[in-house]
């Protein structure tokens, strides 16, 4: 009934809300840490990110530069002067792709908080890394970083840097690292904030105090008249006020008279909302909060015009970083909007466009023209959900140009496809169903198909498209929506997976439901359920062979292959990646790929199936993220993976490739040794029948397939190398 799988969704959601509204932490719970290469290579391909460079996590700027933290995207420097950019990723030293917090040092050295994947969500934290103009240096653990998990930093002078952990402080003053403890009058309980002072100063704060240190020794410094112990934040001005976002807000702090003034009225948000004050030249104090920016002068907090009216439109939610200028200009990033500059008089957005407009894909397929089409999680977006890509540019769709906004594309993912005539098919969630036709844009809602929630969408390959829903499958054609229930002879009315297969005189369409599985031709219903030898009635996603082979991906149960004749499952102890199955697919070499979905118990990842045995991709093989939701193949045979952090694409090793035959049928599998199996796949035009169709006399159609599945030559006989041998037929006996 699909509940493991809902509630992976449900974690992924409230992990990338969290990320977006800047209301959790880095997480607790870290997962090992990968040890691959930039771009592992070999018999297994070369892996790609395509990873959404405007997704911003944090920032930080000079006059000449800006410096942007990414979710996933590695980090990016934007020239102010000619409006250049330069990515930093894996392939430039980065052993991570999330870059949680970031800042530039005097000499305009950077450092930055490394983590695996999505920053302040699922990801492991890697540590610190610092570019020094050349090349970038990580620090770990191992060289005296007091925790991976970084909390807050502040670059010093020569290359020197402070640091808030999970545990503790720690002071790097260029050469080696120095542990802040305790004992020695850092503040006790958990590091939230650091500052660095003109005079070389070090700040500290945590959850219950605040201490200076003077390079001999450290001053505690009271929080008389405060309402809260928590210090959230640090910030020094130019005339050596301090800054603190406290738990309740925030406070001015004078040196000179040891005295705090609170400011009830501003509120920065919740501890890891870091970075949220600045300090112009002038000595002004803004503060970012949410969708409002105040500004301190003279005595008094205004609110800066024009801008709660350009943050609603343009950002639409939380900033995700926030810099202020010397000359008093603001530079705001948001998770997938890129970065908003104002000058004091009007606003100028800064894109890269390089990459996808979102950070989670969700859905993916590729058009006739083999373009790529990718739907995604909103992330408070519900604009952007949907782009294209033409190998070279990517593009978002819109509801100005006919989409809908929305919500999730489908649960489980796979509500979008496009077909051979041209056309592409959207479903949105709670909304309705978007068709493309490669000029125009028009809409289907839910009310008018007669239901609440939609699952799945497949092309018929005619025109039309079939949408799996909660209420029965709807057919979208010419003549309007026409739906099918269990009234009609369909086993289960919520509907998760569609396929449609083209081979014979008539289509046959198969639904996956939450009570098994039923096919469709037209005229009679075919139904498969656990008792025929499905491994779970509750079946999220299928996929059909050229062979007209069936593989059902279910909810916890693995994923089943029928040949006509018999039934074979496949687990996690088989290879897969996980038993919750959210996508099926066949590549153009005959690999049938399986996409896991239940990272949330430690399974994910995508598996690739050779016909005898499965092989596992991962974050450690140069996957972007173990969270996979679906695949789609180019006219090249590359596959593209939609991940938790953005989209994967395995580039297959150059050669010839094995044919890896998906369609070895029961009695080779069984009856014939596996190194004769390895050896026909290996070189499939040895054995007899390669490349020849069904009748080689008669011209190719729908009824004269090619002979694409291994089999015995009787496959009621033992195997024999001379009398009975392996052949290709164009399916099992």
């Amino acid at each position: 009934m699909i509940e493991r799988a809902t509630l992976g969704i449900a974690i992924f959601g409230l992990a990338l809300v969290g990320i977006a509204a800047g209301l959790a932490g880095p997480s607790a719970a870290a997962s090992a840490l990968p040890a691959a290469p930039a771009q592992p290579a070999g018999a297994r391909g070369v892996w790609r990110d395509h990873a959404c460079a405007d997704c911003i996590a944090s920032l930080a700027a000079t006059e000449d530069v800006i410096w942007v933290g990414t979710l996933s995207a590695g980090v990016t420097r934007i020239d102010r002067r000619d409006g250049s950019v330069r990515r930093f990723t894996r392939s430039e030293g980065l052993v991570g792709r999330g870059v949680d917090l970031l800042d530039i040092g005097p000499e305009g050295d950077v450092w930055i908080a490394l983590a695996t994947g999505l920053t302040r969500g699922l990801s492991a934290p890697l540590g610190l890394a610092h570019f020094d103009g050349l090349g970038w240096t990580l620090h770990t653990v191992t060289d005296g970083l007091p925790s991976a998990r970084v909390v807050d930093l502040e670059a010093g002078p020569g290359g020197s840097v402070l640091v808030a952990t999970a545990g503790g402080f720690g002071y790097f003053d260029g050469h080696g690292w120095s542990t802040l403890l305790e004992s020695e009058g850092a503040p006790a309980g958990a590091a939230r904030s650091v500052a660095i002072g003109p005079d070389g100063a070090l700040w500290a704060g945590s959850d219950s105090g605040l201490a200076r240190f003077d390079g001999l020794r450290w001053h505690d410094i009271p929080l008389d008249g405060l309402d809260s112990s928590e210090v959230n934040d640090l910030v020094l001005a130019p005339g050596g006020q301090l800054w603190a976002a406290i738990g309740t807000g925030l406070a001015q702090y004078d040196p000179g008279s040891a005295q705090w003034t609170g400011h009830p009225g501003i509120v920065t948000g919740s501890p890891s909302q870091n970075d949220r004050i600045s300090v112009d030249d002038r000595a002004r104090v803004w503060v970012v909060n949410d969708l409002e920016v105040h500004r301190f002068e003279d005595g008094r907090w205004q609110r800066v015009p024009d801008t709660d009216a350009y943050l609603s439109q343009h950002g639409g939610h939380w900033p995700a970083g926030a810099f202020v200028g010397a000359d008093g200009s603001l530079l705001m990033g948001f998770h997938t909007e890129g970065i908003a500059l104002w000058d004091g008089r009007a606003w100028q957005r800064l894109l890269t466009r390089d990459g996808p407009t979102n950070l989670v894909a969700f859905a993916l397929d590729f058009d006739a023209r083999d373009q790529l089409w990718a739907g995604y999680f909103p992330l408070l977006n519900e604009d952007n959900i949907l782009d294209s890509f033409d190998g070279q540019r990517w593009s978002r769709h819109t509801k100005a140009e006919g989409m809908f906004e929305g919500r999730i594309l489908g649960i489980p993912p796979g509500a979008l496809d496009a077909d051979r005539l041209g056309n592409l098919w959207v479903g949105v969630d709670g909304m309705g169903v978007a068709h493309h036709d490669g000029a125009t844009w028009t809409r289907v809602t839910t009310e008018t198909m007669g239901v609440a929630r939609i699952h799945r969408v497949a092309a018929d390959e005619r025109g039309g498209a079939w949408i799996g829903t909660d209420a029965g499958v709807v057919h979208l054609g010419p003549t309007g929506p026409q739906r099918y229930t269990r009234a009609d002879g369909l086993v289960g009315d919520t509907v998760y997976g569609i396929a449609v297969d083209t081979r014979g005189p008539r289509d046959t369409v198969w639904f996956d439901t939450d009570r098994g599985v039923s096919g469709f031709d037209g005229r009679t219903w075919t139904t498969y359920t656990r008792a025929d030898g499905l491994a779970d009635d509750s079946v999220v996603a299928i996929a059909v062979e050229a062979s007209g082979t069936l593989w059902f991906g279910t909810d916890g149960g693995g994923l089943t292959r029928f040949d006509g004749r018999s039934w074979t499952t496949y687990r996690k102890r088989d290879g897969l990646g996980g038993d919750g199955i959210w996508a099926v697919d066949v590549d153009p070499a005959g690999y049938v790929w399986a996409v896991a979905s239940e990272i949330d118990l430690g399974d994910g990842g995508v598996s690739r199936f050779d016909g005898r045995r499965w092989e596992t991709f991962r974050m450690a093989d140069g996957l972007m993220d173990d969270g996979t939701f679906d695949i789609a193949f180019d006219r090249d045979g590359h596959a593209w993976i939609a991940t938790l952090a953005g989209i994967s694409e395995l580039v297959p090793p150059p050669g010839p490739a094995p044919l890896g035959s998906t369609c070895l049928c029961q009695s080779a599998r069984e009856g014939a040794p596996a190194a004769v199996i390895d050896a026909a796949l290996a070189d499939p035009a040895s054995v007899s029948g390669w490349g020849l169709r069904r009748n080689p006399s008669a011209p190719p159609g729908p009824m004269n397939p090619l002979r694409e599945c291994l089999t015995l030559q009787r496959a009621d006989a033992a195997y024999h190398p001379i009398y009975n041998g392996l052949t290709w037929r164009t399916g099992c006996p």
